[in-house]
């Protein structure tokens, strides 16, 4: 498939998913510009990965700092050319914890990056995307944005928030060919997953016993979540808008 030929991608995170969503869209003839929040290690191998003519660049963003996101939305848009697709996997969960153990700092922390964070990053591409006639929003969120997940109160519900804001923001923005989808993964196999699974306290017990919760009997790969979020951000999917996807091997149905 080329279904990224001529198009330009933003990738906020470029780890895990995010990393798998930058390798598609290249294998795919797409250009691509990705973020990164701590690890520039990580970032410059990912960079080093991708083919020349696609890799347009790359910078460090805290998806909480206004003036930076926009800043670096102007950033992707000059080096891509032009800003068909916003892709966002940002999260911060570390742990899971039960609420009533939770500092606020965090509960905030996590609202912050979670929700927040991904009306930021939609506040600056829209007026991009409204002025080309066309373009495609997806973030990559998480299925306990629809059930509720024990122990990730705060991060359930920044998830959920985001499902609400997206199905808002599809319908302002169906007329101009612009559409908004959630990708909700269930447990993937990440950095973050292998240290909660080890994990001998409360996070290793909760993860361990939904990975065997999972219809398919084992979590999901990068490459799995990365392609329905790919096949969002292309314009095979013009007439789907407003959507949550669950991509959680039948764990979550509804």
């Amino acid at each position: 498939m080329n279904d990224f030929v001529g198009r330009g991608v933003l990738v906020v995170g470029g780890g895990g998913i995010g990393a798998e969503v930058c390798r598609q869209v290249a294998a795919q003839g797409g250009r691509v510009f990705f973020t990164y929040n701590r690890n520039e290690d990580a970032a410059r191998e990912l960079a080093g990965s991708l083919p020349e003519g696609a890799f347009a660049g790359h910078a460090q963003l805290d998806v909480t700092d206004e003036a930076a996101t926009a800043a670096v939305v102007d950033q992707s848009v000059q080096a891509l050319g032009k800003l068909d697709a916003l892709v966002t996997t940002v999260g911060y969960l570390h742990q899971l914890t039960m609420f009533e153990d939770v500092d606020m700092a965090t509960v905030r922390r996590t609202i912050e990056i979670e929700l927040f964070g991904v009306i930021n990053l939609a506040k600056s591409v829209l007026p991009k995307m409204r002025a080309n006639g066309y373009g495609r929003i997806v973030t990559v969120g998480s299925d306990s944005g629809k059930v509720g997940s024990k122990a990730e109160a705060a991060s359930a519900g920044a998830r959920g928030g985001v499902i609400a804001f997206s199905k808002a923001l599809a319908r302002e923005t169906a007329s101009s060919d612009i559409c908004v989808n959630v990708v909700c993964p269930g447990p993937t196999e990440t950095g973050l997953l292998e240290q909660m699974l080890a994990d001998e306290g409360l996070s290793g017990k909760l993860m361990n016993a939904m990975v065997r919760a999972v219809p398919k009997r084992r979590a999901a790969s990068p490459a799995e979540v990365a392609s329905m979020t790919c096949f969002l951000a292309s314009e095979r999917a013009s007439y789907v808008t407003g959507q949550a996807i669950s991509v959680s091997g039948g764990l979550t149905m509804s």
